[in-house]
């Protein structure tokens, strides 16, 4: 299962719609409506917090999902272990 099947899932158990969900977390339909298609993969940490707390879920339910939610992160920690 890819990210944005797993928030849909999520947000239409909590019944919510997409412009809903967007506006509880401060962002967009289009963000979620592109995040749930898949056609956007990253987001910051703050959004992964936003959607957990408004879906009422743990940040370790999307720990299979965290290299592609946030590779910025994961390029971070790879370019720190260079140094």
């Amino acid at each position: 299962m890819q990210l944005g099947e797993e928030i849909r899932r999520l947000r239409t158990e909590a019944g919510l719609s997409q412009g809903k969900l967007a506006a509880a977390i401060g962002a967009t339909q289009a963000f979620v409506s592109h995040l749930e298609s898949g056609e956007r993969t990253g987001f910051s940490t703050d959004t992964l917090y936003k959607l957990c707390d408004v879906l009422k879920i743990s940040a370790d339910h999307f720990r299979p999902f965290l290299t592609e939610a946030a590779p910025e992160v994961e390029d971070e920690r790879s370019q720190g272990k260079r140094k």
